[in-house]
Formats: structure tokens, sequence, C-alpha cells
């Protein structure tokens, strides 16, 4: 599950695995154009939220999703096609930050998310802190 922390410090819940905003238009395409490439991405993604790679345990946090992508991306195998399809960075960035945040949604820990400082300009940058909850279960 994810929890969204906002700029006045406001935590709530996250409304939707998959939300409806126009920009999320790149994922629900790739979903039904390239469903093998969505798949193996979902799969890299969620191997590496299950592994806590890339994860700073000393902030308790992972990366922004930018950073993470840069970091999957130089690696992996289908990034020719990735590259082809998404067209230009910025949507690859989207698309990638748009699989991550259903794959913390899917995790069976909680997770809380804020945009980042540190983002590009015109950029939505997130980034994914792990939960801790008190013995009552309150944050």
């Amino acid at each position: 599950m994810i929890y969204v922390l906002d700029g006045k410090g406001n935590l709530k819940r996250a409304g939707r695995r998959e939300p409806t905003a126009p920009h999320w238009n790149i994922y629900f395409k790739a979903k039904q154009e390239v469903p093998h490439l969505y798949n193996a991405m979902r799969e890299t993604i969620g191997v590496a939220v299950e592994n806590l790679m890339f994860f700073d345990r000393e902030k308790n946090r992972f990366p922004n999703s930018t950073w993470i992508g840069k970091e999957i991306l130089s690696s992996w195998e289908h990034k020719t096609e990735w590259d082809k399809f998404c067209g230009n960075e910025e949507i690859s960035s989207a698309l990638f930050g748009e699989i991550m945040w259903t794959c913390m949604w899917d995790d069976s820990r909680d997770w809380c998310t804020t945009l980042t400082s540190n983002a590009n300009e015109g950029r939505e940058e997130r980034v994914y802190f792990l939960v801790r909850k008190d013995k009552d279960g309150d944050f």
C-alpha cells in the first residue's frame, strides 16, 4: 500500500493502484501495446522493491524513481526496445515511475511517497519510504 505525504505534511492513503490522471496514459498504452515489455519492467522493478535494491537503509528510503530508472535501464536487457517505445527520457522516466508506483502498491509492506525537492525541472519525481508504525498501527 502507498500513503502520500503532501508538501504540508499531510499523510493520506493513495486512492488508486492505477491513477486516472492524464499523464498515466503512457502506462496504459504500454500495457496494451507492448505487454511483454511492460511485464518485463514490472518484474525487474518488483524484484528491486522486494529485495530493497538501491535502498538507502540509513535514510529508510529509495532514491528518487528517476535515478533508480537510470540505474536499472543502464544494464537492462530490453533497454533498446524500451527506448524505442518511449521515444525520449521524459516519457521513459514517467513510465518507469508509474510502474514503480504499482509495484509499491502491490508490495506487502506499507510505503510512503512524496515529491522530491531534487527533481528535474518540470518533472514529478518521487522518493519512497518504508512506513514505520507503532504497536497500535499508527504512523
